[in-house]
């Protein structure tokens, strides 16, 4: 049934690349998982199990209800009904490293409730820092709200979502947020609005003037604005909120070089009031247009344009997006400070060092790791390598280690046998992504002590620059398959 719903687009998985990652584990046959974990391996700390004492349920399983007991399913609550049950469009949103909770177990659970699913589950990808993995390893953690202070919350949320796609992996650098809240938001943006206003002020008495009759170039604008929110309406259904955003900045560059070729300071020594009272307005209802459009993504930079023009939060809808002539001539215009100050970035060292203050990480403590990397010259015979017992084995369960930032311990299948296995990944790797992965071990190691627990085998991985990923064979294997 799940793979049905999947396979039609009922159940819409973004983009298709998971969505036949996904196909592809459930056309692989899905076994049963254990719900509970035994309440001395868990330390005393779950929800008991009913009816078992010995049990509490395993984390996973109720934090994933959790989507819907916060909305108060159990009593079928207004909450639940507005956001869940009677909801027209229920979209659920993670990241690609839990991917199979939400998109297998998760609805799996809900069909067998007889729960609705989310209609659509959107898998984002990860951020880097300069083409690196976040980690406290490498020091390079930046604190988001250090940065939403530095810079501003909405000149954050625009490069986050301008920048990086919603499905993809996208890297984050100072540089690129500077250059981007420079030439988008201050000269762009920003730019246009302080022109108008000025402009406003100067030839129009502070007011929106009124329209004449409309010439070509003015039409020309004034389609470009009409036709931007469908476009806009269909990227942000198709989450491609960068195109969307992309958009919306063509027609404030539009809008710039309309202004830049009617020239209204030529006009003014021309004496033609009535051109520029008409350019003025098609600029502003432009600027209007491109604000409304632009205030999901800076709700409160948005919203002081808008007030500049004498409008609300009430002219934030689609209609008032997609409809010209929305200003009323005579609506006093406030002119202010730039809506973006441009960077200083020749200062952005020193505002760089404040930064690292901020979002200081504690120094990496030693690792306890599994990668072996002996001399490249150090040869070994084939007898000595037949010794080694590799084989496939399958994680049941993983959890931190307390106390130890680096290490993981692992409960993983090897044919017929379980055995724990300890891994200095947790670096790299989350717990719950590790679940139900095939790995390679080396199955004859003998048992080692680290950090006061057994480990009865070591997992394969490689590494370079970029961190650590473990070896999986390339489709599913037995457990305990040989490796040769």
């Amino acid at each position: 049934q799940l793979e049905q719903l999947i396979d039609s687009d009922t159940y819409r998985i973004v983009p298709r690349t998971r969505k036949n990652e996904v196909l592809s584990f459930i056309r692989g046959g899905l076994q049963d998982f254990s719900i509970s974990r035994p309440v001395q391996r868990a330390r005393g700390w779950g929800i008991p199990v009913p009816g078992d004492p010995t049990q509490v349920v395993y984390v996973w399983f109720d934090a994933l209800s959790n989507y819907i007991n916060a909305l108060g399913y159990a009593d079928g609550g207004d909450l639940y009904r507005k956001y869940w049950a009677d909801c027209p469009e229920r979209t659920h949103v993670i990241g690609k490293g839990i991917i199979r909770f939400h998109a297998v177990y998760w609805p799996a659970m809900l069909l067998s409730a007889g729960v609705p699913l989310p209609h659509r589950l959107l898998v984002h990808g990860y951020v880097t820092i300069g083409g690196q993995k976040i980690s406290k390893s490498l020091g390079n953690i930046i604190d988001p709200e250090a940065l939403a202070r530095r810079y501003g919350t909405d000149q954050l949320r625009y490069f986050l979502l301008r920048e990086i796609s919603s499905t993809g992996d996208g890297d984050y650098t100072d540089q690129r947020l500077e250059q981007r809240i420079n030439s988008d938001l201050a000269n762009d943006y920003g730019n246009l609005a302080s022109r108008i206003f000025k402009m406003m002020g100067t030839f129009c008495g502070g007011a929106v003037p009124a329209a004449g009759k409309l010439g070509a170039q003015d039409e020309e604008l004034k389609a470009l604005a009409a036709a931007l929110g469908p476009k806009v309406k269909q990227y942000v259904e198709q989450f491609d909120f960068n195109d969307a955003l992309e958009e919306t900045l063509n027609l404030v560059r539009a809008t710039n070089r309309y202004v830049e070729a009617n020239a209204p300071w030529k006009l003014a020594k021309e004496g033609d009031q009535a051109r520029i009272d008409t350019v003025l307005h098609c600029a502003t209802e432009a600027l209007r247009i491109a604000t409304v459009l632009l205030s999901p993504v800076m709700p409160a930079k948005c919203q002081e344009l808008l007030a500049r023009m004498g409008l609300s939060g009430n002219d934030v809808t689609w209609d008032a997006a997609t409809r010209w002539g929305a200003l009323q001539p005579g609506t006093k215009v406030a002119a202010a400070e730039p809506l973006f100050p441009r960077i200083d970035t020749k200062a952005k060292d020193e505002g760089r060092k404040q930064m690292a203050e901020e979002t200081k990480t504690t120094e990496a403590v030693k690792q306890e790791t599994v990668i072996v990397q002996p001399p490249a010259d150090e040869l070994i015979d084939i007898d000595f390598f037949k010794k080694v017992r590799l084989r496939t084995a399958e994680v049941v369960a993983a959890e931190k280690v307390p106390n130890a930032d680096k290490l993981l311990r692992l409960q993983v299948r090897i044919g017929d046998e379980t055995r724990q296995v300890l891994a200095g990944i947790a670096q790299w790797y989350q717990p719950e992504q590790l679940v139900g992965q095939q790995i390679v071990v080396v199955a004859n190691l003998k048992p080692a002590k680290i950090r006061g627990l057994e480990s009865n085998g070591m997992l394969l991985a490689a590494q370079d620059e970029g961190g650590v990923v473990i070896l999986t064979p390339q489709r599913k294997m037995a457990a305990g398959s040989p490796i040769k």
